[in-house]
């Protein structure tokens, strides 16, 4: 991701726009919008415990998370970010230096 490898990690809600592959091609976080301009790594799904947190009984589909790293272009220039999407919500997980 960056020569130093360090993430800030975040949990900031994030709006995100997807194209027709379901890919994300614009963030909105901290009041900033940003271009997706590449994805960095292909995504991944990973799977929230069901058996703790009140997650028995969920739909799999509910405790699907995805995640996304991707190279975002904004106002005060360019950063590699990993985006979370789990159930429709949005979240900047962490950004890389």
């Amino acid at each position: 991701m960056s020569d130093t490898g360090w993430m800030r990690r975040y949990n900031e809600p994030a709006q995100v726009t997807t194209g027709p592959d379901g890919l994300p091609v614009a963030i909105t976080a901290w009041g900033r919008t940003y271009r997706v301009a590449e994805q960095v790594e292909p995504y991944w799904e990973a799977q929230d415990p069901w058996w703790t947190g009140g997650g028995a009984g969920l739909p799999i589909e509910a405790l699907t998370v995805r995640h996304y790293i991707v190279r975002a272009v904004g106002p005060d220039g360019s950063g590699v970010l990993e985006l979370v999407e789990q159930c429709g919500e949005w979240r900047v997980a962490g950004v890389w230096d």
